[in-house]
């Protein structure tokens, strides 16, 4: 993997991270489409993650996923946010920081595929431990 100056950063940020898969399954995406991009795990342990978050694009970040413990500070930290905790960060060309929370469409695309006629058989759904998914 070459990288230059045009090469876009992208990356997960938490605390911990080295155990996430994210930089293996992405870096892997990001070959077999032929993209100018590296994806990088970045541990942030931090006082002020909201801040620490917005400088990320100094070095050169295009866009971020986003774990424990930081989903609300990326919220607050973000110029657009119609979430209270997110998941995953894009700078715009215009410099501001949308954040988006795409865990609940993921989640609903998975079960789609894997029972597709399940919402005319379910009428009730528990989620017990949802996390900062479950936050108002």
């Amino acid at each position: 993997m070459k990288i230059t100056s045009a090469t876009k950063v992208l990356g997960v940020i938490g605390d911990p991270v080295a155990h996430s898969l994210s930089p293996i399954m992405h870096n892997g995406w990001i070959a077999d489409h032929g993209f100018d991009a590296v994806y990088v795990a970045l541990q942030l342990q931090s006082e002020d993650a909201e801040h620490d978050i917005r400088a990320l694009k100094g070095l050169g970040f295009t866009g971020l996923n986003v774990t424990l413990p930081h989903k609300e500070a990326a919220a607050k930290a973000a110029d657009r946010s119609e979430d209270v905790v997110v998941n995953t960060l894009r700078w715009e060309e215009d410099g501001t920081l949308s954040a988006f929370n795409t865990d609940g469409a993921g989640f609903l695309d998975a079960l789609t595929e894997a029972a597709p006629d399940w919402a005319d058989r379910v009428r009730r759904v528990l989620i017990v431990g949802a996390g900062g998914l479950g936050s108002p």
